[in-house]
């Protein structure tokens, strides 16, 4: 090798050994024009729902490749271009930066964005009842709604829904025509909450009379074991339904409206009456006043005698001891032992009206709203009457009229026969001899030997229970006009009687309620030599049986046991039938039964 070939060796392999060396070495990074950056956003002060427009380069024109979060909240973006996205500020988000992540980059604003309180996020804990038809009321429970109903949407599936009440906690709703099965949404201040459980929104076609599917498991009724029998019905403005009469102690049932047990109330849904010398030991009867608080009347103890006696508990099924003496009212004078306060109303400006029996007549107590008697306005100063009627009877209905006065209705026996009896008083507790029953203030009828119930139907009176025919009791009603006057127009001669579960079968109704067309008589029914059902017939406001219900009978018959007694009925807020009651004979159990109407 000469020395020129030499020298252009080592320059050849000194090239080889920098650009080897060169290639081992680290990349020069290559800038990528392709992530995401954000140069600003808008407004700077926000709250949950707010709309936020975030502006940079790098962005997805597709809205679901950009995932923004606000201090590590994700939100979901409404609208995108490569420059641009529109974000909703997501419930929960709280003051810091936001990111916006596109294909695994994340690029951080400079700034922070200060979130402040705004509306706080709805959640839906549950809703019941579980199954529904169009038009019934559904009760939904939660956090963050509007006291304000029109403030809370609410859709179920999709279709929107009016909103009948609402709480921070709770919103009572009408499902409405076109809901279909899916879940409920409640949006409030732009932020909505989803239901974690669908509703069933059944057809609602079933035939009138039917047992209502939805109730009960699917079984139309409802048994909860208490040693007793229900005596009396309520629903609450939130379609819960309130039954009560005796047990082990006086007891009030709560139920949801599915039927199943109100944990809120009471011990797991059953809330009873301290027990003792000095007692309410049972219920006869219950109403709800103003605040939804439950008024109950029954009969007591106290001094070593019996009488007439009311308490009052507060919504949650607790005792409320500011209400006459740590809770209970007691009368001044002794009832026979079967009667006490046989009933209760609530009047307009919330006095709490009682009537029942003493020394073989009616007694009506009037009580002040805190429990002690009305003496300022009732009774001359006493704050309650007594009424001397032929054949030992005692008060068992009352009713209150528009114009305040009250309408009592009982039982005697004369001569050998049942007879009901109604009397008028007016406000003050005198008897409106003047516009009713002239002179004394009272009627009297032996038509309907065995009456139970009793309505005010425009201005007149319908009494409902049962009468002899023949050998055997039949469902029976008899109406009075507003003066106390037999109505003529009502069946024959003001009387109605019917054969509930056919010609020769015996029947007895001890329940009673008005619906917005008719009338519906609960009762006990001897289907066999030994063993009974519930009867319940439907009648047109003007007392003829209405055969669409039970098709073509005009009644149904329900098994419950074998000796079931349904002693109160009431109408809920969908028209549907809710009836209870208890065991005549065999294991004691509170019953409810609901009716499609």
């Amino acid at each position: 090798m000469t020395g020129k070939q030499g020298f252009v060796y080592l320059v050849v392999m000194f090239t080889l050994l920098f650009v080897l060396g060169a290639c081992g070495s680290d990349p020069v990074p290559i800038p990528n024009s392709s992530a995401p950056s954000i140069t600003s956003f808008s407004p700077a002060t926000a709250t949950a729902g707010d709309t936020l427009t975030i502006t940079g380069t790098g962005f997805s024109t597709t809205p679901a490749s950009n995932t923004v979060a606000f201090n590590g909240t994700p939100a979901t973006v409404t609208s995108c271009t490569s420059t641009q996205i529109v974000v909703a500020v997501p419930a929960g988000a709280t003051s810091g930066t936001i990111t916006v992540t596109v294909g695994g980059v994340t690029a951080t604003s400079s700034s922070t964005l200060t979130v402040t309180g705004g509306t706080p996020a709805p959640t839906i804990t549950g809703f019941s009842p579980a199954t529904a038809t169009a038009g019934d009321t559904l009760t939904i429970t939660g956090t963050n709604f509007s006291t304000t109903p029109a403030s809370n949407t609410v859709a179920f599936n999709g279709t929107a829904a009016t909103v009948t009440s609402s709480t921070s906690t709770q919103i009572v709703v009408t499902v409405p025509a076109g809901a279909t099965t899916g879940t409920i949404t409640v949006t409030v201040g732009g932020v909505t909450a989803t239901s974690s459980t669908t509703l069933t929104v059944t057809s609602g076609t079933g035939t009138a009379g039917a047992l209502d599917t939805t109730f009960g498991g699917g079984t139309g009724y409802v048994t909860t074991t208490v040693d007793g029998l229900a005596h009396a019905i309520a629903i609450q403005a939130d379609g819960k339904i309130l039954a009560a009469g005796s047990g082990t102690n006086a007891t009030v049932v709560r139920y949801n409206t599915d039927g199943t047990l109100d944990t809120g109330f009471g011990t797991a849904g059953i809330a009873t009456l301290p027990s003792g010398s000095t007692e309410l030991s049972i219920i006869n009867s219950l109403a709800l006043d103003g605040s939804g608080k439950i008024v109950v009347a029954g009969i007591g103890t106290s001094g070593g005698f019996f009488r007439m006696a009311a308490a009052r508990l507060n919504s949650d099924g607790s005792l409320d001891t500011t209400f006459g003496a740590s809770g209970i009212f007691y009368s001044p004078f002794t009832s026979n032992g079967s009667y006490g306060a046989q009933d209760v109303a609530i009047q307009a400006d919330g006095k709490i009206v009682l009537v029942g029996e003493t020394a073989d007549k009616f007694a009506v107590v009037r009580l002040n709203t805190d429990g002690t008697r009305d003496t300022a306005g009732f009774g001359a100063g006493i704050g309650y009457v007594t009424t001397v009627i032929p054949g030992s009877p005692y008060a068992h209905k009352v009713a209150i009229q528009a114009d305040g006065k009250m309408v009592v209705m009982g039982y005697a026996y004369n001569a050998g026969a049942g007879t009901t009896v109604v009397a008028k008083y007016n406000t003050d507790g005198t008897l409106d001899t003047a516009g009713f029953g002239a002179p004394n203030g009272y009627v009297t009828n032996t038509g309907l030997s065995s009456p139970e119930d009793m309505a005010l139907q425009s201005g007149k009176i319908v009494v409902g229970g049962s009468t002899i025919v023949g050998p055997i009791f039949q469902f029976a009603m008899l109406r009075f006009n507003a003066d106390g006057t037999i109505d003529s127009t009502f069946g024959t001669s003001g009387l109605v009687t019917t054969p509930v579960g056919g010609v020769g079968v015996s029947g007895e109704a001890y329940s009673m309620a008005l619906t917005s067309t008719g009338i519906i008589l609960a009762g006990h029914v001897s289907t066999t030599p030994t063993s009974s059902q519930i009867g319940v017939a439907r009648f047109s406001a003007n007392g003829v049986l209405d055969t669409t219900f039970g098709t073509p009978d005009g009644y149904v018959l329900t098994t419950i046991g074998t000796s079931p007694y349904p002693y109160a009925t009431a109408i809920d807020g969908n028209g549907k039938i809710v009836v209870a009651g208890g065991q005549g004979s065999g294991t004691s159990a509170y019953f409810v039964v609901r009716y499609l109407p």
